[in-house]
């Protein structure tokens, strides 16, 4: 399912005879952030990075449209009524209840400055747990009021608060503490524990059997069932990010995010058939399990694995490409399937399924990390090859050459390495610097490879090269610049001389003296015009937050940055006053890719909520 919405775009300075660019056209409902069964249990509410949607259990279809709430965190549904709780980070209130299809909240209970990441409702009604770095509890009746709160310890390797559960009874309430804290609903006092099967462990998930007696817990590299009442292990599922467990068979089995496990022998029955990584569910009836990921809705057979599609969102990761004639639109979406669109009418054309493992988009690029090694896809193409074997640290970064000459990997170790599209093998491999390889930029004809590089998720040394210009065929360096940025973004201007570089400033990392003296140190991100053939500095702009991808329309005229929540777009042939100020700032579209069509008439974006959007850009 997708939306096709037609919007303008908020616009900077412009005349009548240059107008803003104009959003055309939105696909997709962002991505699936939590299911919830309502009271009659013939309405399932979807969270979405958008908002939510209610929609009939058995027949998939809307009840309305999308309530645009903003982007949800969690929700749950009242047993026998018709509110929700719905926690939010952004777009609405942190958490409140509602009343669908009443998009106003009935209540507010949390202010924006409390962090929540997991709701729960008692099996009676009568209470609303909310976890983050502590846990509240509501009465609801006559009027929500809070009833206590508990803080809970925040460790480097613990993030609790991350799952709650209501026993059967109502009685007791379960929270994620590292280890599982059992809490008194009534008094808020701990009752008991459940240990982790290896100390240390977040326990991020967990579910109840139907009849109260299991509990399963998931961590990094499996899944711990406990006897409730005892607290003792009963099994230890090894499977690693084994994602929410969802019970089915009254306890006999239980569902992970790629498994189905059998409890009576502790041993895995088969695997699930879905290419996305499932992030929970929960039963339907005794053979059957609700199930989504961050693309879908599902229904399964759980000793089967016969399912039926309820809902698809045709949410985006990030990967992006026109098609050479700019009459096609690809995007990966999270579902590991490639969508391919008629840019005219947003109608869906094709679909490619990427192949089950991890995804990591680059621009046009998508690695794919399968058991059987790494593939990469070329979203333009619609093509896809293995990568060869050498490279020793993990892919870090992947580009192809704009005329399908070259494509290249950069690596967690700082290497890059080079091969020729349609031949096997690699033609050469050069040691970078000691950081990680992040972008990757061809020229316009294949000529050269710009290699960018920057430590600042590591707190590593300093890299005193980061970036590096490459001769393509022959893996000569043409050129060095020296570490006074951080290079976290490259584009490549379409005249091949010049490269936009974004990042951060050499400066100190902040250290223990800093931090002992209260300093603090706020990052100043620049972009600067670098020359392709010596290095050195032309130009530069500062921005006022995080920078996103970068991209140059074909014909040199429009520069497009996400800058935070802002989309900053140039018009090169308005000129740039005020220290390169941009021509238009669209307002509230942080994008996680951007591509404009050949002849720079388009521009689209993958947003931070899954939804791809259009834009018509003034001729």
């Amino acid at each position: 399912m997708g939306l096709l919405l037609g919007a303008c775009g908020k616009g900077g300075p412009g005349s009548p005879s240059l107008a803003s660019p104009v959003r055309t056209r939105t696909w997709g409902l962002g991505r699936i952030t939590g299911l919830a069964l309502a009271g009659d249990r013939s309405t399932l509410i979807v969270g979405l990075t958008t908002g939510i949607l209610r929609i009939q259990l058995h027949t998939g279809q809307p009840l309305e449209g999308l309530l645009p709430l903003g982007e949800v965190i969690a929700l749950a549904a009242q047993p026998g009524a018709s509110r929700l709780a719905v926690a939010c980070s952004r777009g609405c209130p942190r958490l409140a209840l509602y009343a669908p299809p009443d998009p106003r909240p009935q209540t507010t209970l949390l202010p924006e400055s409390e962090p929540v990441q997991a709701l729960a409702f008692s099996p009676d009604g009568r209470f609303l747990a909310a976890s983050g770095l502590r846990v509240f509890l509501w009465a609801l009746e006559p009027e929500p009021a809070l009833r206590w709160t508990l803080p809970l310890q925040d460790f480097e390797e613990v993030h609790p608060g991350e799952t709650l559960a209501f026993t059967p009874d109502g009685q007791r309430l379960l929270v994620d503490e590292g280890y599982v804290r059992i809490l008194s609903v009534e008094s808020g006092q701990t009752v008991g524990t459940l240990e982790p099967a290896i100390p240390g462990w977040d326990v991020t998930d967990l579910a109840l059997s139907p009849d109260g007696r299991w509990v399963a817990g998931s961590d990094r590299e499996g899944i711990t069932v406990w006897d409730l009442a005892t607290g003792r292990i009963l099994h230890r599922l090894v499977e690693p990010y084994p994602g929410a467990p969802t019970w089915a068979e009254g306890g006999q089995l239980l569902l992970s995010g790629r498994r189905v496990w059998d409890l009576t022998t502790g041993q895995p029955l088969r695997d699930r058939a879905s290419e996305a990584f499932v992030r929970g569910g929960f039963p339907l009836d005794p053979s059957e399990v609700i199930f989504w990921t961050a693309g879908m809705v599902g229904v399964e057979e759980a000793r089967t694995g016969r399912w039926r599609s309820l809902l698809e969102t045709g949410a985006g990761i990030g990967g992006l490409a026109f098609g050479p004639d700019g009459k096609t639109l690809a995007y990966a979406g999270v579902d590991h399937q490639i969508r391919v669109l008629a840019v005219e009418t947003g109608q869906e054309q094709e679909r490619l399924p990427l192949g089950k493992g991890e995804m990591y988009p680059h621009g046009e690029v998508v690695i794919l990390e399968e058991a059987e090694g790494w593939r990469i896809w070329d979203l333009r193409e619609r093509r896809a090859w293995r990568m060869p074997p050498g490279p020793q640290g993990s892919p870090s970064s992947a580009a192809v050459a704009p005329n399908r000459s070259w494509w290249a990997v950069g690596t967690e170790t700082g290497e890059v390495w080079v091969g020729e599209v349609g031949r096997e093998g690699w033609r050469w491999q050069r040691k970078g610097g000691p950081t990680p390889v992040r972008v990757l930029a061809f020229a316009p004809d294949g000529r050269w490879l710009a290699v960018g590089s920057h430590r600042f998720w590591l707190g590593t040394g300093e890299d005193p090269t980061p970036l590096r210009v490459w001769e393509t065929a022959s893996g000569q360096l043409i050129c060095a610049m020296q570490g006074w940025l951080e290079v976290m973004r490259l584009a490549v201007h379409p005249d091949g001389q010049r490269l936009l570089v974004v990042g951060l400033p050499e400066r100190p990392i902040p250290g223990e003296k800093a931090i002992e003296e209260g300093k603090r140190v706020e990052p100043e991100w620049r972009g600067e015009w670098v020359n392709a053939t010596t290095c050195a500095r032309q130009a530069g702009f500062p921005l006022d937050e995080w920078p996103g991808p970068l991209a140059i329309s074909p014909d040199g005229r429009y520069l497009a940055l996400p800058v935070g929540e802002t989309l900053w777009i140039w018009d090169f042939q308005q000129g740039n006053p005020k220290e390169q100020a941009p021509t238009w700032r669209l307002e509230g579209f942080s994008a996680r890719a951007l591509a404009f069509s050949p002849d720079g008439r388009w521009l689209s974006a993958v947003m931070e909520n899954g939804q791809v959007s259009l834009w018509r850009m003034p001729r």
